[in-house]
């Protein structure tokens, strides 16, 4: 009885947890495509949700998402995101999360451990589409507000990517464009890496068009 215990102590500590990648189609996420914006925030949320520990989020290569902010996971360790398509913002005012006094970041990490944002080709962008946002909170109602004391409430404009209450993170190999606001925020983020990443701003970039 004893060695018949032994033995099935040896062998459950000699599996190994094998690590899932969590393509975001698996989870109804539709490429090229603008008016699946709501649709795939929620594919990206499905996606972060199921990963394990040591698993992979895969934004895949070659394509392009379009989604809008509040793409948001919270409590995880050991997970990596693999972003080799394009993550695009569509600046939907309305439909955009706005809890409180602030748009939902477009993408977050929170309190979480061991987290990898990184792109095996290199080719991995998000897109912030920032034009509508710097239109609408420079010169457009939101400016007004601001420069001529109007009284039109105007939630905080949303960060593109952050880490927040979060340790041991490493952003690499990506590419950031056109943030409403930040383009990369660490807030309360302990032994963080930023390495090999390009952060560019293209005020001529025109917004996404639909390629229904």
């Amino acid at each position: 009885m004893l060695l018949l215990l032994a033995q099935l102590v040896a062998v459950a500590t000699s599996i190994q947890t094998v690590a899932v990648v969590h393509d975001i189609r698996s989870y109804g996420a539709v490429a090229g495509t603008q008016s699946a914006y709501k649709t795939n925030q929620a594919s990206v949320n499905k996606a972060l949700a199921a990963a394990a520990v040591g698993d992979t989020v895969l934004v895949p290569a070659g394509l392009t998402f379009y989604a809008m902010g509040g793409m948001y996971v919270s409590g995880k360790q050991s997970l990596t995101f693999q972003l080799d398509g394009n993550l695009t913002s569509v600046a939907d005012f309305q439909a955009w999360p706005a809890p409180g006094q602030e748009y939902k970041q477009f993408l977050e990490f929170h309190n979480c451990s061991d987290i990898t944002m990184t792109s095996s080709t290199g080719d991995g962008v998000v897109d912030g589409t920032g034009i509508p946002w710097w239109e609408r909170y420079i010169i457009g109602e939101c400016g007004v507000n601001v420069f001529k004391n109007k009284t039109i409430y105007c939630p905080k404009r949303p960060k593109l990517v952050m880490f927040s209450n979060s340790e041991h993170v490493l952003v690499e190999k990506v590419t950031l464009v056109n943030s409403p606001s930040f383009n990369l925020q660490l807030n309360q983020v302990k032994h963080a890496e930023v390495r090999y990443i390009n952060v560019n701003t293209d005020i001529q970039a025109s917004t996404p068009e639909s390629q229904d």
